[in-house]
């Protein structure tokens, strides 16, 4: 199956003139230099932004930088750049608004607990006061609270959406959809709540919500966003092929990468000769002519330039003659642990160096903590570190996008047509230690190596070679026996050893998970419980509201097949 997607391709230009270069990152220190100064705009008055919505934004800062910038200057900005630049300030603080909401809901005090020493210590006696705790809950009213914070909706948006809400409902009703008639009628019933409490209460639900939203921009953006990365965006108005090859033989460059300026020599087409490989890069006219979107970024004396287009992304779907193989994805022993007990391992010399590097930041930054209480002070990376931090990046990324490809070689050679893993977005609460790794968590490597990133190129490169992939919820994958069934932490014991508490089964832990992975696929039962086909006809997990659900639905499952295992033991 293929889908209509977008797809983006950098081009590197390597052989500049230093005309070429000064030029461009002239350009782009100017425009990091009106970004911060809109940033600094924003943070005098937060609150007065937030009602801004993108055109009012852009219409706002254009005239003032056109007048402060754009004058009697070397290096002048299009109307197009000073758009781009606008949508990107107004794009990033949106971003950490949304991110500030989420993170806060109006709550009341519940309960308090006061608890006392019972036992006397060296530095307490029996019956001193040890802590005080205070419980808080949620009542209606602090839920309406809430839903306006984050929502940012006005008494007239709740009753449109209500009434929208209604309009649907009728529509379910006629067609009798009861899991859409219930859903809708839980909204209404929300809305109409929030609207009984904006009649009794007014303007002064609202007037509440501007003060805490206001306490919580000042408490959590202390200082404006700075932009640091000599990058920008722009757009091309000239009718000429944006990517084109050289047309003069004999010539070392390939190609042309055409960006339209505004005072370069007096030029209206600056030229970047890149280097072109007609089997990666496609048909240079998909790339399009005029009214083209591009990105540059400055690069250590190189330029990159993003071009997208428009293509067919392949989507693999899970054949009835299917051969799956369930890979367990972990740190400690191994990358990948394959159901068929083979082992896929990563380059640990490479890993054990980056923890090193990632031990010196950490070294750097308790000396930074005796100093300077201020946590952006501490955080912050020297820009040496940071160009180091960004290189080991992209090392492991490339290491990672390697060990996928061999996973994907192994399967298509060994015939298994159909890989299973777990979503690793709820991988990262381990607390684990190991010595290997000079004490690291392991919740925290996997998150700094960015194993997440693994789901991704793993998909991209199956589908090349024909092979599907599906990705379960990882409770109690590493719990559950694959013989009974039986789920139990003490199961596990060891990081190395499973041992079944019910039916006394032995095996490697790490194979045992994989197992369990495969078998949430494999077993057409267990698949119609915890997956679903979305609309590109793959299977992805569905969500419950606890974890123990799923806990529950297996243990009901095999209820017989777990006594069975156990008299026959």
């Amino acid at each position: 199956m293929k889908i209509k997607s977008i797809y983006s391709f950098s081009f590197y230009s390597d052989d500049l003139t230093n005309d070429k270069y000064n030029f461009l990152t002239n350009k782009a220190k100017k425009i990091i230099e009106i970004k911060n100064y809109v940033t600094i705009e924003i943070h005098k008055n937060m609150p007065k932004w937030i009602t801004f919505s993108k055109f009012d934004f852009v219409k706002y800062f254009n005239p003032i930088i056109q007048k402060e910038f754009n004058q009697n200057q070397k290096i002048k900005l299009s109307g197009q750049d000073i758009q781009n630049l606008l949508v990107d300030v107004y794009t990033m603080f949106q971003n950490r608004i949304e991110q500030a909401k989420t993170k806060f809901d109006f709550k009341v005090q519940d309960k308090i607990k006061i608890s006392y020493y019972k036992k006397a210590t060296k530095c307490h006696k029996k019956g001193d006061l040890k802590e005080i705790i205070i419980k808080y809950k949620q009542t209606k009213l602090s839920k309406t609270l809430s839903f306006l914070l984050k929502t940012g909706m006005n008494k007239n948006d709740i009753l449109t959406t209500r009434d929208k809400n209604i309009r649907l409902l009728n529509q379910a009703v006629i067609k009798n959809n009861k899991k859409e008639i219930e859903k809708l009628e839980n909204k209404i019933k929300v809305y109409n709540q929030i609207l009984i409490h904006i009649n009794k209460f007014g303007d002064r639900l609202f007037k509440l919500v501007a003060l805490r939203l206001n306490r919580l921009l000042t408490k959590r953006f202390k200082k404006p966003i700075e932009f640091t990365k000599l990058t920008f965006t722009s757009c091309n108005q000239s009718n000429k092929p944006i990517i084109d090859f050289n047309n003069k033989k004999n010539s070392i460059v390939q190609g042309f990468v055409s960006l339209q300026t505004q005072n370069y020599k007096d030029l209206k087409i600056l030229e970047l000769p890149i280097k072109i490989n007609k089997s990666y890069y496609g048909n240079l006219k998909d790339y399009g002519t005029k009214n083209t979107s591009y990105t540059v970024k400055i690069e250590n004396k190189r330029i990159r330039i993003i071009l997208t287009k428009s293509g067919n992304r392949e989507i693999i779907k899970a054949s009835n003659n299917t051969d799956y193989l369930g890979v367990d994805t972990n740190i400690k022993h191994n990358l990948f642990a394959l159901s068929d007990n083979t082992n896929l391992d990563y380059d640990r010399e490479l890993l054990n160096d980056y923890v090193k590097f990632l031990k010196k930041l950490d070294k750097k930054k308790t000396n930074k903590s005796k100093i300077s209480d201020d946590k952006e002070f501490i955080s912050t990376l020297s820009k040496k570190d940071s160009k180091k931090y960004d290189k080991w990046q992209i090392r492991f990324n490339n290491h990672l996008k390697f060990k996928c490809r061999e996973l994907v070689n192994y399967a298509k050679n060994n015939n298994f047509n159909h890989l299973i893993l777990e979503d690793l977005e709820l991988i990262g609460k381990l607390s684990s230690r190991n010595n290997e790794f000079l004490g690291f968590k392991y919740s925290r490597l996997i998150r700094l190596l960015n194993l997440n990133s693994i789901k991704h190129y793993l998909k991209e490169i199956a589908y090349k070679n024909g092979i599907a992939v599906t990705f379960i919820q990882p409770e109690y994958t590493s719990q559950e026996c694959n013989k009974c069934h039986n789920i139990d932490k003490n199961n596990r014991k060891t990081q190395e050893v499973f041992n079944c508490t019910l039916c006394n089964h032995i095996t490697n832990a790490d194979l045992s998970s994989s197992i369990n992975i495969c078998n949430r696929v494999a077993n057409s039962e267990l698949s119609k419980m915890f997956l679903i086909l979305n609309k590109n006809g793959e299977l992805v997990p569905k969500k419950f509201k606890r974890r123990n659900i799923i806990k529950e639905k297996i243990d009901e499952l095999f209820y017989v097949t777990r006594i069975n295992q156990v008299n026959s033991a």
